[in-house]
């Protein structure tokens, strides 16, 4: 996460156990496949700035 710019670099595991990462800006969202959903940059970032 980044305090100046909407920014989040995402790791995660595939389904194979293997990490991977994408960095994600603006309007980026993260899948949330447990709760069926996801969370956007904006999200998170509410109230930072």
């Amino acid at each position: 996460m980044d305090a100046e710019t909407l920014f989040v670099w995402h790791f995660w595991r595939d389904g194979e156990g293997h990490w991977q990462q994408q960095d994600l800006t603006g309007d980026g969202e993260i899948p949330l496949p447990c709760s069926d959903g996801v969370l956007t940059l904006p999200q998170i970032y509410r109230g930072v700035f």
